[in-house]
């Protein structure tokens, strides 16, 4: 049982703006704070060539960005400046002509103010099978000092000293970086200032959630990618990074547009035959499936993950999507495609708990966790095509845990050793899953990630299905874990006209074996 006061800390974590800000003006333009709590520099919409930062002040003129190495140094005025409702404005300069994965040193000038130096570095060429990280995480918007916590404890101590530019690609954000997106200052005290530490040297990426309300204010501050649909542009998009395709979509009602899916479609199929793109991420708000919360769920964002599906399988490419709106993690994979489903919330919203709804336990999902945290994925480790995630873990209050891996999951192009299962028959309609030259299904050794999950099919004699069974090595729902260990690589065909059961195995990365196949044995 929490204690009062414990429960107040918790409360106010969750609700209270801080102090997280308080000291914004000094961290930045070295100078003592006023009543304004100004926000930047912040970098967004990085390439090869180009980059943007962002920053505010309360002037509209006299407004530059400096931009230097040992090669190259350039001024840059900024080309858009917009007014926000409470009188500052807003400033975005595009530096162009940089030279591909670079580091470079910039500093903005207000006026007479100018800002600390600090860095940032430009995309790898497209293609090119570099090593590199980023993070996903989604629904910062009620919790900035736990938002804080995760940028500044978690994600920034990990770095381990190096330069952020250069440990980071770029973050993502699926949506609700604000609990009211018509209430400006919260851009500054639940989003801004939580990441100042990070964002002025890594691009972020963000998809719009509900809770920004389509506000006028959101896309003022936000300078993402302008490929999409025409009349659309920053809410739905994508740009590469390396050998990878990354898209951001729009899961609001407002927004549930054939127009949409149409574009998605198109983008896919860009990048399907591309042998420069190998691997493809998308991120939107809304669930199609939601454990925890399934009042949550969007039929519309199932439309996106169908067509995730179908590009996978037929271009022969691999990745994951990216969700929130759930305040909670969660994790699982498509059983016929190598494409992960990942809840990356909750980065401070108010977390949905175990037992307040009526929870939905979906065959695809192999864990969900009511906890606050955020995902990394680092891509082509060791420059070897595929990727490797974790969930950093810093609990579910009501304070905050010291950091911790909650979940791993991984992909690679080439194939692992997948589990090499043969079918045992124990009666007619019963058959094991058993090593070769073993007893069976007993002594499949627990954590044998090669066997990670079995896939059983009957069929008839037009080899028609007419039963199966996607088994798992876990299923975590509800704090404990479903699967009964006996029953894993059993397989008991319902009462049925069949006349051949055949078996596959699909290891931790998300390969599967040849179908196996043996024949009915009429009692």
């Amino acid at each position: 049982m929490y204690s009062i006061s414990n429960l107040f800390i918790f409360t106010m974590l969750l609700s209270s703006c801080g102090d997280v800000a308080a000291q914004m003006d000094q961290a930045f333009w070295g100078k003592s704070a006023n009543d304004k709590t100004l926000v930047g520099p912040y970098v967004q919409n990085v390439t090869p060539t180009s980059a943007v930062v962002a920053w505010e002040s309360e002037a509209s003129d006299s407004v530059s960005l400096q931009v230097w190495n040992e090669n190259f140094a350039q001024t840059v005025i900024a080309n858009e400046s917009k007014i926000l409702p409470d009188g500052v404005f807003v400033h975005h300069a595009m530096i162009s002509d940089l030279e591909p994965d670079t580091t470079y040193s910039y500093e903005v000038s207000s006026g007479s103010n100018s800002s600390k130096v600090f860095r940032f570095t430009t995309a790898p060429l497209r293609g090119q099978r570099k090593s590199f990280e980023f993070f996903a995480y989604s629904d910062c918007q009620k919790g900035p000092k736990i938002h804080d916590h995760i940028v500044n404890e978690v994600l920034i101590n990990r770095a381990d000293g190096r330069l952020l530019s250069e440990r980071y690609a770029f973050g993502l954000v699926a949506g609700d970086i604000v609990q009211n997106g018509d209430e400006q200052q919260q851009y500054r005290s639940r989003f801004f200032n939580p990441i100042q530490n990070i964002s002025s040297q890594v691009p972020y990426y963000v998809a719009i959630g509900n809770h920004e309300n389509d506000s006028r204010t959101y896309f003022d501050y936000m300078n993402l990618p302008k490929n999409g649909t025409p009349g659309f542009e920053e809410h739905w998009y994508s740009f590469d990074y390396a050998n990878t395709h990354i898209i951001g979509l729009d899961s609001n009602s407002r927004y549930q547009l054939a127009e949409q899916i149409e574009w998605l479609r198109a983008d896919l199929e860009s990048v399907c035959h591309d042998p420069e793109i190998e691997m493809v991420f998308s991120f939107f708000h809304h669930p199609h499936h939601s454990e925890i919360w399934p009042i949550g769920e969007s039929e519309y964002s199932g439309k996106f993950v169908q067509e995730m599906e179908k590009f996978v399988k037929d271009c022969g490419k691999a990745g994951a999507y990216f969700f929130g709106h759930t305040h909670a993690y969660a994790r699982g994979q498509s059983r016929d495609v190598p494409l992960y489903h990942v809840n990356v919330g909750s980065a401070g919203g108010e977390l949905d708990k175990w037992g307040e709804y009526e929870h939905r336990d979906y065959p695809e999902f192999e864990i969900s966790e009511s906890e606050f945290g955020v995902v990394t994925v680092k891509v082509n480790v060791d420059e070897q095509v595929g990727f490797q995630s974790e969930r950093l873990s810093v609990g579910d209050g009501p304070w905050l845990d010291q950091m911790k891996v909650s979940d791993m999951f991984a992909w690679t192009q080439e194939v692992q050793e997948v589990g090499n299962l043969e079918i045992e028959s124990d009666g007619e309609h019963e058959f094991l899953a058993s090593n070769l030259h073993s007893l069976p299904a007993e002594k499949i050794d627990v954590m044998d990630l090669s066997a990670h999950e079995i896939h059983w099919q009957a069929v008839d004699r037009n080899g028609l299905i007419v039963d199966e069974s996607w088994q798992r090595r876990r299923n975590i729902f509800w704090n404990k874990d479903t699967v009964q260990s006996e029953n894993y690589g059993r397989y008991s065909v319902a009462d049925v006209d069949f006349q051949q059961v055949r078996m596959r195995v699909r290891n931790s990365n998300l390969h599967w074996s040849d179908w196996k196949t043996v024949e009915r044995i009429r009692e």
